[in-house]
Formats: C-alpha cells, structure tokens, sequence
C-alpha cells in the first residue's frame, strides 16, 4: 500500500472515530460501543502494520547495503590480487564483460559495486579498465552468451590484455576462437 493511501485511510478512520466517538461518549448503546470498538481496532491494526513494514523495510535495506559493501570489496580484492598474479602480457588494459544494468539477470544489481571495486584494486595493481562491455545474452532465456559474441567482444577490444567477465564464460566454451589465435 503506498504511503498517501495509508495516510488517507488512517486519517478517515481517526476522524471517522472522533465523528462518532465524542457525541455519543456517554451513551450505554451496545451498537455504539461495538462500533467505535471495530474503528479503534483496524486504527490499531493499521499501526501495527505500519511498525512492521518499517521494521521489515529497514532490515532489507540495511541487508541489501552490506551486499552492496560486500561486492566493492570482493572486486577491490580481485583488482588487488591481480598484481601477484603471473601475467605476462605488456598491456594494461582490462575488459570487463558484464549484463545489462537494469535487467532482472542474474548479478546485474550489483555488478556496479564490484566494476567500482575492481576499478580501486586494478589502479593499485598497475592495470586500468578500457572498456566495460554490457551485452544481451541470447533469447534462449539461459543467460550465456553465445562463443561468437564472446569472440566479437574480445576482437573488439584488442588493447585489453586481461578480461574479467562478470557474466562467465560461454555455454559452448570450445567454440571460442580466441584462444587459438
């Protein structure tokens, strides 16, 4: 329920209680009482609703926070490890394949938190991002690209010396072509 609906339902309620409550306060009508105790318990209960979802809404945003935390980090820990790694290519270019930003796909949430941390961990490594290349995977609905997309990514992007593929490798592996050039 959003917030304006809530509010308005909450405030017709109090009003609709103190419409009924304060001219009849005195009265013995069984109706009455019954009434005014029907209002005050869905004001209650609106109440209660509205403490659960905040408490609910806060432990999912504070949870979604450290994920997001946890991400930077990870990649800011692969940037770094890079540096003791046994790579013996000049370039210093690194490629990073990831989804789409805004898609339901697997990681494409938090896929920023970890370029950003990459980005930090790399420089310190001696290596820069040239290029992140966000792209669809097929429409097969299984999320992997296909081993000529991946080899048109990689031809794209010859001064990359290192790839990091956000999106993993692809599903018929054997038929990339880059390997063997």
């Amino acid at each position: 329920m959003s917030n304006f609906y809530y509010f308005l339902l909450l405030s017709v309620s109090f009003t609709l209680l103190l419409l009924i409550y304060i001219p009849f306060r005195k009265s013995e009508s069984p109706v009455y009482k019954v009434v005014v105790m029907i209002i005050s318990i869905f004001i209650l209960s609106l109440v209660v609703y509205d403490i659960a979802i905040s408490i609910m809404a806060g432990k999912e945003e504070v949870s979604a926070k450290k994920h997001r935390e946890y991400m930077t980090l990870a990649g800011d820990i692969l940037g770094k490890q890079l540096k003791f790694s046994e790579y013996d290519d000049k370039r210093t270019k690194v490629l990073i394949i990831d989804f789409p930003v805004n898609t339901k796909l697997p990681r494409s949430g938090v896929s920023k938190n970890i370029i950003t941390g990459l980005e930090k961990g790399l420089k310190l490594s001696g290596f820069s991002i040239s290029a992140v290349e966000r792209v669809e995977p097929s429409k097969s609905n299984d999320y992997w690209l296909s081993a000529q997309e991946f080899d048109r990514i990689i031809k794209k992007h010859q001064e990359a010396g290192l790839v990091i593929s956000l999106v993993g490798l692809p599903k018929n592996v054997q038929a990339v072509t880059f390997w063997n050039e």
